[in-house]
């Protein structure tokens, strides 16, 4: 594969190297003594962070189908420029972000350790898809004891347009009943298995299938997990709403690309633009997501 040895030769970063991941997939690996990574260019998606002495964070399901025009199921799908379904059902859940091929713009390795890759999204390179605006998308992740993902997206047209989006992040916990979910205390929420509202009193439990949306959450999330004795707390910025899901055992099922007994091991946390937080950008605008992840 010509890619790989230009990649290699273009990023010459001590602890990236690119290289053929399952299915063929080019993903960029990233080895320092802080913390491990892998990142597919296929939906810039990011497979694995695993701070040093820490357990993997991110949950990837063994059934995901990791190949070409499929989306990754696990790590952090990047859900632009629609959360969900649209309303042609000839398009793709979640968008056409996660489905395309994404390019390496800069990596780089600070002083401190950290590793820097940024990635674009060039128009010229995805269908129209229902999506007939200019745009310009680019992803950073900063790779060290945290892992910092920001995603940029900008208006490069004469006229305003609107998107709804997410970083559909899969944290792995050690039993999901067991976890407490903090930050969304207060928060009124859509419960989308009923299309009923409500307002959270409590700690996040989960006893059952859980697919939430909190269209006015910005603050800070901690996932409390007993069974791995740690907690990940996730600070974000440009984003208003979040998304809570767990698929639970009938939904798991139904899942082709997620295992019926791997429910226990996962909870998605999603730092999102959606429902009233959509965003609505001017001609020249641009709007910045931004996530920091830490362990303790």
């Amino acid at each position: 594969m010509n890619l790989l040895p230009d990649l290699n030769r273009r990023f010459p970063v001590p602890g990236l190297r690119f290289e053929a991941g399952p299915g063929g997939l080019v993903q960029a690996v990233i080895q320092t003594p802080s913390a491990k990574a892998r990142l597919a260019l296929h939906g810039a998606h990011l497979m694995e962070w695993t701070p040093a002495n820490s357990s993997p964070v991110l949950w990837m399901s063994g059934r995901s189908q990791l190949e070409a025009r499929k989306p990754i199921r696990g790590g952090v799908p990047i859900c632009w420029p629609w959360f969900g379904a649209h309303a042609d059902a000839n398009l793709p859940m979640h968008g056409f972000a996660r489905l395309s091929n994404w390019t390496v713009e800069s990596a780089s390795r600070g002083a401190d350790g950290v590793v820097h890759l940024a990635l674009f999204l060039d128009p010229k390179d995805v269908p129209p898809a229902g999506w007939p605006h200019a745009w310009g998308l680019r992803y950073e992740i900063e790779v060290g004891p945290d892992l910092i993902l920001r995603r940029t997206t900008r208006n490069t047209g004469g006229e305003p347009f609107s998107f709804t989006a997410a970083l559909h992040t899969y944290f792995t916990v050690g039993d999901v009943r067991q976890v407490r979910l903090h930050g969304f205390e207060n928060h009124g929420f859509l419960d989308r298995l009923t299309g009923l509202r409500h307002v959270e009193t409590a700690p996040v439990q989960f006893a059952g299938e859980t697919d939430r949306i909190y269209p006015t959450h910005s603050g800070a999330a901690e996932i409390e997990d007993p069974a791995l004795k740690r907690r990940i707390r996730i600070e974000k910025r440009g984003s208003g709403s979040s998304v809570v899901w767990n698929p639970h055992v009938q939904k798991a099922r139904s899942l082709p690309d997620f295992g019926d007994d791997e429910w226990p091991s996962m909870l998605c946390v999603e730092a999102a633009n959606v429902l009233e937080d959509a965003v609505t950008l001017g001609a020249g605008e641009a709007h910045v997501l931004e996530v920091r992840i830490q362990v303790s």
